[in-house]
């Protein structure tokens, strides 16, 4: 197999001890004491009886300060954690981190001063007068709204300097934790340690023996560092509930909508659809679990192969998605090129790195992305999502949008595009397996199919039912390992109903997905359910309608945080709120299944 590349993240900064990435450090801090002194000067906003040009001028040279500051305070996140991504024991990676915490997190803080100040002007007035604030008013109203849940300038300068030793604390130390996890099991008659990754790489074998083996050497694993792992998940948890509560938020769930810009009304019409699917999307794990001739599908079965167990290098696997970008447009395919060729991408496994994928996107369209490639199918549909990540990174910084726009872009609305580029990939493959009359292949790329969208939807579902109650208990008390495990095994039951396996289960989920514990951002999975069946949605609406598509999807994207999400979609005639559009999204799931399971019939009798 090819080699999997490393990414080259030199263009960002040459390196820590470089005077590139020195001089940010203090321009970081100076413009951080520059928007501090600008919001103290105009603390009190000059009023008239009309708002006049100073007042105007006022807010747009402080629109224009925190913009400089959130610029390079991203990028300066951005290269730190991606330095930590691939090697959890880089300690001058981690020093960096640790001596610039305060100064990032002060960016919050000084957010939050901003938000303040905008709550005291008449905003309104402003929007009409200012073309800045035109441009940005979507931003500006929302900031002006999470100022109305503020607990008060001392409390949130509290909350803020002992983020870093709480939420963010926990999560780093999870993350630590998680990453030097090895384990022993037996690889041919022989006991070996390994990382934890290499176990998850295991869950794709076609021997059953060896992903019982890595499966219960995984249990083991987590279980051996529970005590960690727990008192990392009930210090995020914890401080969410606190915070929510303080800041007025009936629940942490009303916050997340809030910051994901999703209503009630379209979160119960996506809950309802995706609840009433849950029957027919069942027939996915039945099948395979025939298809792998088992009584029923353990969880150590949801990866394993059941076509043509191809094993793709990792050229093969950039050849595809390139292809298939092009096939949808130029401006995709030159994308995925530039990427290769700029090496943004670090694809080889190695000890001390984060699994699974993530994509860094930088303010001036640049982005750095982490993937794991094993060889596997799922290597190639990480890819293809993490370079969508990318590709709408890319068009926010074709429009020139302003960071503020980027800074407040709804997270399920940026799943969209990394779900479409998966949905591209996976056409152009099983087009590829039909022409060669690859029954097996195709086979292959429908499970691959199925095995993510099952993620997405009802693994997402799953995730999202357990963060909510998981919020609620913590509200009221810390939570010990097996309580966490028995409700994750509860709501895993609800969802999944009996087509999988109690003998095997795993109840660390929580543990093992980095999304319960990124900064800020609780009921991250939702973003997932979101634009998954978003983006099949929108699928049905290219097969029917293929004239412009393109053209459309690159307006939608560049609207992102520009418009609330149930504007911005408009252009494709949808309505969030109403459960029929996700079903559509859903029926997609539905006919692939059915195709599945004629694959399958086809391959056991031939």
């Amino acid at each position: 197999m090819s080699t999997p590349p490393r990414w080259d993240l030199t263009p960002i900064f040459p390196g820590l001890d470089s005077p590139e990435f020195r001089e940010a450090c203090v321009r970081l801090r100076r413009e951080a004491d520059g928007l501090s002194a600008l919001l103290d000067e105009r603390s009190t906003p000059r009023r008239s009886p009309a708002v006049d040009d100073a007042a105007v001028a006022d807010l747009e040279e402080i629109v224009g300060a925190y913009e400089a500051l959130l610029e390079i305070s991203w990028t300066i996140e951005s290269y730190l954690m991606a330095l930590v991504d691939i090697n959890s024991n880089d300690q001058t990676a981690l020093a960096a981190q640790r001596a610039l915490s305060g100064s990032l997190g002060g960016v919050c803080l000084l957010g939050r001063r901003f938000a303040a100040w905008l709550a005291a002007l008449d905003l309104d007035a402003l929007i009409d007068r200012s073309s800045v604030a035109q441009e940005r008013k979507l931003s500006l109203r929302r900031l002006r709204e999470q100022a109305s849940h503020a607990m008060g300038a001392e409390l949130e300068d509290l909350a803020g300097e002992l983020h870093a030793l709480a939420g963010a604390g926990w999560a780093t130390l999870r993350a630590q934790v998680i990453a030097g996890i090895q384990a022993d099991v037996e690889i041919d008659g022989s006991v070996e340690r390994v990382q934890l990754s290499s176990l998850r790489a295991a869950a794709t074998d076609p021997d059953r023996t060896i992903r019982q083996r890595a499966h219960l050497a995984e249990v083991a694993a987590y279980g051996a560092h529970a005590v960690p792992l727990t008192a990392a998940l009930n210090g995020v948890a914890g401080e969410r509930s606190v915070l929510a509560r303080r800041r007025g938020w009936t629940t942490p769930l009303d916050e997340a909508l809030f910051n994901q810009g999703i209503d009630r009304a379209i979160l119960d019409a996506l809950v309802t659809a995706t609840r009433e699917a849950l029957p027919d999307l069942r027939r996915y794990p039945l099948a395979k679990a025939a298809a792998l001739k088992v009584e029923r599908l353990a969880w150590l079965d949801l990866s394993a192969p059941v076509g043509s167990q191809r094993r793709w290098t990792f050229d093969q696997a950039a050849h595809l998605v390139i292809s298939a970008f092009a096939g949808f447009s130029p401006t995709l395919g030159d994308l995925s090129e530039r990427a290769s060729a700029e090496r943004w991408i670090d694809a080889e496994p190695r000890a001390g790195k984060q699994g699974g994928g993530l994509c860094y996107m930088l303010p001036n369209g640049r982005s750095v992305i982490r993937v794991e490639f094993h060889g596997s199918y799922d290597g190639v549909r990480m890819l293809a999502h993490e370079l969508g990540h990318a590709y709408h990174g890319a068009v926010l910084a074709r429009a020139d949008r302003p960071m503020l726009q980027i800074d407040a872009a709804p997270a399920p609305l940026m799943e969209t595009a990394s779900k479409l580029c998966e949905e591209f990939v996976r056409q152009e493959a099983v087009a590829a397996a039909r022409r060669s009359a690859d029954v097996h292949g195709e086979l292959d790329l429908l499970d691959g199919f199925l095995a993510g969208a099952r993620r997405s939807v009802v693994d997402a579902l799953t995730n999202f039912l357990f963060e909510e109650q998981l919020l609620a208990r913590r509200a009221k008390r810390e939570l010990g390992s097996d309580e966490i495990n028995g409700l994750m095994n509860d709501v895993r039951l609800e969802v999944n109903g009996d087509v999988l396996d109690p003998d095997y289960p795993f109840p660390w989920t929580w543990a093992a997905q980095p999304h319960l514990y990124l900064d800020g951002q609780p009921f991250y999975n939702l973003p997932y359910l979101f634009g998954q069946l978003l983006a099949l949605g929108l699928c049905a609406q290219l097969e029917a309608e293929p004239a412009g598509f393109p053209e459309r999807l690159d307006e939608f994207l560049a609207a992102v945080g520009r418009r609330p999400p149930s504007v911005v979609v408009q252009s494709f005639g949808v309505d969030l709120a109403s459960p029929a559009f996700w079903a559509s999204g859903l029926s997609m799931i539905g006919r692939q299944i059915d195709r599945f399971e004629f694959a399958i019939d086809t391959s056991m009798s031939s």
